[in-house]
C-alpha cells in the first residue's frame, strides 16, 4: 500500500547537499531507504513536496525542475498610503491587484 504524505521543507537551500540528493531521489522514485546496522529497508511513498528558499542558485537544476517556483513579494510601506490603509492591509491588496494587472498586460512593475 502506498502512503500519501505532504512534506514541508523550510529553507531548502540551506540543506546539506547529501540531504538535497536524498530529497531529489524521493521526488524522482517515490522510494525512501534507510540502512541501519548493515540492513536496508525501504518503502514506497507518494508525496507532495512544498519548500521555501532564499537563494535559488543554491539548489541543483535537477531539483529546481521538480518545483513550481513562485516569488513572493515582501510587503513594505507603500508611498501614498495612509496609516489606516497600511495597518489594515487594504492598500497592499489594492497595490497587489495593480501589479498583477500590470504583469498581465506584460508591463514592468515595481515590487
Amino acid at each position: 500500500m502506498t502512503k500519501l504524505i505532504s512534506l514541508l521543507v523550510d529553507e531548502i537551500d540551506k540543506m546539506p547537499a547529501k540531504d538535497q540528493a536524498s530529497l531529489l531521489n524521493l521526488m524522482e522514485t517515490g522510494i525512501v531507504s534507510e540502512t541501519k546496522y548493515g540492513k536496508t529497508r525501504s518503502t514506497q511513498i507518494k508525496t507532495s513536496v512544498f519548500a521555501t528558499n532564499n537563494n535559488i542558485k543554491k539548489i541543483s537544476a535537477a531539483q529546481q525542475s521538480r518545483f513550481f517556483i513562485a516569488k513572493v513579494m515582501v510587503l513594505s510601506p507603500i508611498e501614498g498610503l495612509n496609516a489606516t490603509e497600511q495597518k489594515t492591509g487594504i492598500g497592499y491588496i489594492q497595490k497587489m491587484y495593480q501589479d498583477l494587472a500590470a504583469l498581465k498586460e506584460g508591463l514592468q512593475c515595481k515590487v
